[in-house]
This record gives C-alpha cells, structure tokens and sequence, in this order.
C-alpha cells in the first residue's frame, strides 16, 4: 500500500512539472498594473509602471523586466529600431495593443486575457496601449 502511496504521489510530481504547473511563473493582466504619471521617459528601470505619451498622444504604460504570455506576434519584427519609434509603429497600426521590445520589437494584438510575466530582466520591455 505505502509503495502505491508513493507511486501515486511520484507521477502527480511528474505530471505537474511536465504541465508547467510546478514552476508557473505568475501571471497579471494590464489592470494588474497601477501606471502613474511619468516625466514620458523610456529608459528601464525608472520608466516601469508610468504612462507615457506618444507621439500623437496616445497613452501608453510602460513595464520593465516583463514580457507577453502570448509569444506569438503579429507584426515584425523589427530590427535597428529604438523602443520609442517600435512604440510609433505599434500606434500607426490598427488593432496593435502590445510594442514589445528586447532590442528588437514585436508588435502584437490584444492579450486576450493571456497576461504577462515577469522575466526579471531590465532588456525585456513592454508599452501597452491605454486608451
């Protein structure tokens, strides 16, 4: 009986870290978030969790150290570009949510509920659309 015990307990070990479950890193939604007014810097880490204004005046709040659930991306991506001008093109495109941005920028839709990690990497940064 204790070595069924201990059968049953072992494959439930397996079966959750195989699953991801055992080492799920935590997932929050943009409403997560409590962006305040910034100085409209990009620089990280100063520039995690502020609004910033683009351009043409869309607001965006800017996370530092954080990535997209969803790796899949829509547009791009693109290399040679700045995070303030990847921030320009995800604004020029409808339905782009999501500039994402590691030295090379993705462009992505909604989340979808998908959410975002942290990947407690300063390189790794984000500029979701508010409004």
């Amino acid at each position: 009986m204790a070595r069924s015990n201990y059968l049953i307990t072992l494959l439930v070990g397996i079966l959750l870290f195989v699953t991801g479950f055992a080492s799920a890193k935590p997932v929050k939604h943009v409403y997560d978030f409590n962006f305040k007014a910034g100085n409209n810097r990009l620089d990280c880490p100063a520039a995690g969790q502020t609004k910033y204004v683009g351009p043409y005046g869309g607001q965006w709040g800017i996370l530092c150290g954080w990535d997209t659930k969803m790796t899949s991306y829509h547009w791009g991506p693109i290399s040679g570009i700045s995070f303030e001008q990847c921030i320009l093109e995800c604004g020029k495109l409808d339905g782009c949510k999501v500039a994402a941005y590691t030295g090379t920028c993705y462009l992505k839709q909604d989340q979808k509920g998908k959410g975002f990690v942290p990947k407690n990497n300063n390189s790794f940064r984000l500029a979701l659309k508010l409004n």
